[in-house]
């Protein structure tokens, strides 16, 4: 298994490095079925969006545990990420990126493939559990979009834990940022996600009556947010067939819930607040006609199902419907409510909604992760001048100001934080905000000359936002009287403890019904006569719970547990936009290496170096070299280190030798292993033979023995 003659494997090998030199190389790649290339120690992958036979059978698994790297693929990447594990010592990450679309899922299911087949692993059938809960995370965490039809509306990090021999004991699987405002909006020609067409056809007309009380699926805003998406015969399904693959999902799906150890009143409730999520959804304000510009229910069939749907006591109605139409405020000491206008009810009524399904998708995280996890235990340049080595100076595109300009302070989102206080803002005042802030201080943001538009050169190029879909999705704060109704008056496991709860990142209470619920935590503070200071919780409440909020400190412990660990990349490629098997779109695929920045990378993986390792450390790995005395043993640390890679043919200009660390480029570290492989290869031959050698001359002199002992027998 070799690579085919006259491929460029690595593009770090090129001298000339631009886009258009890199698109020419992989088009030639994807057009032989190569759809893996090397920069160094990235991958790159286009998607062929076909299956290419004997890609990933036991054989390519075993070729690559040989310390193998060409042809480049997925799972060179996996074996080095684990290579590394056990040599450094340290956490390692995989980051896969790319546009939706591109292949960020399946590349997953590869890595975790190999990973798994390369450890021996101590929880049962590991790969296959979180293989298996796939369909179901996809089914509740996937939409239709404009660019592809399964796209993951998440983030996700999937933890895999090794014990000291090495091998797999455990894994868990953390998401962030799920795109809850698609529960309530989507865009034009998109859908809200899976599973709640999955309910419609899974189910037939009299159980979704019966059951939930809804009616066909386009009586729903939510569902028939475009028009256009409805169809003449089959409403919000495009066809019978359509329909029927939606159903065999749901399926699926309440399988995977039962065998992840849901009891069917769990999934009975699940369904339920999915049903209770459509109804609420369905929510119509009118105004009452006074000065107040207060608004009024139209009508409250749509609450009083969504309440009983949720497991709450129909008394409960009037209490919750006084919440979505005004709010508390203090008058001289006195508490009195103020009418919400029209925007204000409507961004209750949805921030509900949201709050409902991301709790059950955090549910279902939590309890995916006590069926699979086992026992968890858990800048270059500046390293070059501290090491004293000299790399070529590389300009490439800089971040930090657009990093600066959303989340510095003020920033993009902070501001819009603070407008999303503003009841009446229509998101021109935003403008008007940004423009003051901005428009000298950073060349990344640029004026519309639009009241209602802005734009940010980001790497990719520049991208203009509207201000009024930013407030849209970022509204959605939970009243505390909706919270407190809910949590304490909810006969639903999953209501009471999972309403309005945070991603996995920023929360970590597992899914038990060992654990105390809130309700009792509640009731054992009132025993012992201890209150919990209600006023700070609901402050700190309002000021973490906005969409952007959640997004900043989701990205801050993602970024705190990436930075432990060592990074491998897999940058995922789109080859068209239509998902079309074997078709290489040169505009599509430049415009996403352009975004990358991929001849920035290559010219850095090129020119750096992607391996450093203390003196100590290297030569503990090449502790071999020096026990077979094929080296003469330095004076010094860096002159056996020396000595050690001009042992191995490593070219000069593949490393250097820093004041306490050996910096190389990513082959060296393979090259080392190699010719280590060789050498212990020998020696355990050597041995070998040396033994049978040994038996040999004492089969010999026991021969002699018997044969002395005979003659003495005969003469006596």
């Amino acid at each position: 298994m070799s690579t085919n003659e006259g491929s460029v494997s690595d593009l770090a090998k090129l001298l000339n490095l631009t886009n258009e030199e890199i698109l020419q190389h992989l088009k030639d790649s994807f057009y032989k079925g190569r759809i893996y290339t090397y920069i160094g120690d990235v991958l790159v992958v286009v998607n062929p969006y076909e299956i290419i036979p004997n890609l990933y059978i036991d054989q390519q698994h075993d070729y690559y545990q040989q310390a193998a790297r060409d042809p480049p693929h997925i799972f060179w990447t996996a074996e080095q990420a684990y290579i590394r594990l056990r040599v450094d010592q340290r956490n390692q990450c995989i980051i896969v990126t790319g546009d939706s679309g591109a292949g960020k899922t399946e590349s997953t299911k590869h890595i975790l493939q190999h990973l798994t087949k390369r450890s021996p692993c101590e929880i049962t059938r590991l790969v296959e559990k979180l293989n298996h809960v796939n369909p179901l995370i996809e089914l509740f965490g996937n939409a239709s979009t404009l660019l592809n039809n399964n796209s993951s509306r998440f983030g996700k990090l999937i933890e895999l834990s090794y014990n000291e021999e090495d091998k797999l004991i455990g894994g868990k699987l953390r998401t962030f940022v799920l795109e809850k405002s698609r529960v309530v909006h989507h865009k034009a020609r998109e859908r809200n996600f899976h599973i709640f067409h999955a309910l419609f056809s899974g189910n037939n007309d009299h159980d979704l009556q019966e059951k939930y009380a809804l009616e066909r699926p386009n009586e729903y805003r939510i569902m028939r947010e475009d028009e256009k998406m409805l169809h003449l015969h089959t409403g919000i399904f495009g066809s019978q067939e359509e329909k029927q693959k939606y159903g065999n999902s749901f399926s699926k799906g309440c399988t995977i819930l039962k065998e992840i150890e849901f009891t069917e009143k769990e999934i009975s409730e699940i369904l339920s607040i999915l049903a209770a999520c459509l109804h609420l959804g369905n929510m119509e304000f009118e105004e009452v006609g006074d000065e107040t510009d207060g608004v009024a229910i139209r009508d409250d069939d749509s609450i009083r199902h969504a309440i009983k749907l949720l497991g709450i006591e129909d008394d409960n109605c009037d209490d919750i419907n006084e919440v979505f139409i005004s709010r508390p405020i203090c008058v001289q000491g006195q508490t009195t409510r103020k009418p919400l206008n029209q925007i204000q009810a409507a961004d209750v009524r949805d921030s509900v909604v949201k709050a409902l399904y991301s709790g059950v998708f955090k549910a279902i995280i939590d309890q995916i992760n006590k069926s699979i996890e086992g026992s968890m235990s858990l800048t270059r340049a500046s390293e070059y001048t501290k090491e004293g080595i000299n790399v070529p100076a590389n300009t490439f595109h800089d971040n930090t100001s657009v990093l600066g300009l959303i989340f510095g302070k003020p920033g993009v989102l902070s501001l819009l934080d603070d407008q999303i206080k503003l009841s009446n803002s229509d998101g021109s005042s935003l403008v008007t905000q940004y423009n003051t802030e901005f428009r000298d201080k950073y060349d990344v943001y640029q004026s519309t000359g639009h009241n209602m538009s802005f734009y940010i050169v980001h790497y990719a190029g520049q991208v203009k936002y509207s201000t009024r879909e930013f407030l849209d999705k970022n509204r959605g704060t939970v009243p505390e009287r909706i919270k407190e109704i809910f949590t304490e008056r909810s006969d639903f496991y999953i209501v009471s403890e999972y309403f309005d709860t945070q991603d996995s990142f920023l929360t970590h209470r597992s899914f038990c019904r060992d654990t105390l619920s809130k309700r009792q935590a509640r009731e054992i503070g009132k025993r012992y006569n201890k209150t919990v200071n209600k006023s700070e919780d609901k402050q700190q409440s309002r000021s973490t719970n906005s969409a952007a909020s959640q997004y900043v400190t989701s990205l801050t412990c993602l970024v705190d547990i990436l930075a432990d660990a060592r990074p491998l990349f897999v940058r995922c490629i789109k080859s068209n936009d239509n998902q079309r098997p074997n078709y290489f779109d040169e505009k599509v695929v430049l415009n996403q290496l352009q975004s990358a920045g991929i001849d920035d990378i290559t010219r850095i993986r090129r020119d750096g170096f992607q391996s450093r390792m203390p003196f100590d450390k290297f030569l503990q790995m090449c502790q071999i070299f020096r026990e077979c005395a094929i080296i003469p043993e330095g004076t010094n640390q860096k002159q056996t280190i020396e000595n050690i890679l001009q042992a191995c043919k490593v070219h000069t200009n593949s490393y250097e030798i820093g004041r306490t660390k050996v910096f190389m480029k990513g082959h060296v570290v393979e090259k080392i292993n190699k010719e280590k492989a060789i050498l212990i290869q020998k020696r355990k031959e050597q041995m070998i033979k040396q033994e049978r050698e040994k038996k040999r001359k004492g089969t010999n002199k026991n021969k002699g023995n018997r044969t002395i002992t005979k003659g003495c027998g005969c003469h006596t």
